[in-house]
């Protein structure tokens, strides 16, 4: 993803919270996030219940 902040001419202290471009990239990278935290979620939970099988299955539980 393209920073449109970096070389901005209209660039000043604390314009990110009103530039619409910088929002609009915000907006992009916080989706992204959301979908990389789904992904690792379900990578985990489903990492537990492996180890849940491996540990009841090596301790005689079924």
């Amino acid at each position: 993803m393209k920073n449109e902040c970096y070389g901005c001419d209209k660039r000043y202290p604390g314009c990110h919270g009103k530039c619409e471009a910088y929002k609009a990239l915000r907006a992009e990278i916080d989706a992204e996030n959301e979908r990389k935290r789904k992904i690792k979620e379900t990578e985990r939970s489903f990492g537990n219940l492996e180890y849940e099988r491996w540990h009841n299955k090596r301790k005689g539980k079924k």
